[in-house]
């Protein structure tokens, strides 16, 4: 299962009477990704990620400008039982989270650039005053409906 809490199938499974295909393999799940990536940072293959195995996987990845408390702060997040070490179930909870925060601010930043398109009436990219006045002036109408309709429903 994948951190969305359901499996998920390929749906490419050859009919019975079909050939299997070589050399071809089907993509890999979330948490076949998840457990790679752990394996590949747990350099002594303990079952544990240290806070030296982070520092040199992200040297190795040319991070170089990471300062320690940087990595501290990772561990501190992710650690979740504050032994020192993260086990693949803190690692893949870790992840899980870190994905559903980029989702939410993908969904975030759509949604700015949305607004910012429907106050941009002439489409050039920037908002002049008159853009942003309009803008005030339709959320105070909107903020105005509401609370008219909201005061009429305590009526």
């Amino acid at each position: 299962m994948g951190c969305g809490g359901s499996k998920k199938t390929s749906g490419a499974e050859p009919k019975k009477d079909e050939p299997k295909k070589e050399g071809v393999k089907p993509p890999k799940s979330s948490e076949e990704q998840i457990m790679e990536k752990f394996k590949e940072i747990d350099a002594d293959n303990t079952g544990f990620i240290t806070r030296d195995e982070v520092k040199k996987v992200l040297a190795d990845l040319g991070e170089d400008g990471i300062n320690d408390a940087e990595i501290d702060g990772f561990m501190d997040k992710v650690d979740k039982n504050d032994d020192g070490k993260v086990s693949y179930s803190e690692f893949y909870k870790g992840w899980c989270e870190a994905s559903a925060s980029q989702k939410q601010e993908d969904v975030n930043k759509e949604k700015i650039m949305e607004a910012f398109k429907n106050m941009d009436k002439d489409g050039n990219g920037f908002l002049t005053k008159d853009e942003i006045k309009q803008a005030m002036k339709d959320i105070n109408a909107y903020e105005g409906e509401i609370g008219r309709a909201s005061c009429r429903e305590r009526v």
